[in-house]
């Protein structure tokens, strides 16, 4: 099963010198919170269609860090064997 979940950009108020300034700190999903501990494989994709594992359980199939370039086939059977 893939489950997907929509992000939003996440920001930070930062006072410096007097100033204050609006800084984005990156995505944040519109979920419940946790709910990424409940999968086995978590991945961002980004505007390339790149696949960036952000959490797994599957050791010796696929690191945290590893990157797909437009996960196709070949993705799909190194999942499959987890």
């Amino acid at each position: 099963m893939i489950a997907t979940m929509r992000q939003k950009m996440e920001y930070v108020q930062e006072t410096e010198n007097g100033k204050t300034s609006i800084k984005k700190v990156g995505l944040a999903a519109i979920q419940r919170e946790g709910m990424e501990y409940e999968f086995t494989l978590v991945g961002d994709v980004d505007l390339s269609h790149a696949l960036k594992i952000s959490k797994t359980r599957c050791d010796g199939f696929i690191a945290t860090g590893d990157l797909f370039e437009k996960p196709g086939e070949n993705f799909a059977n190194r999942i499959y064997d987890c």
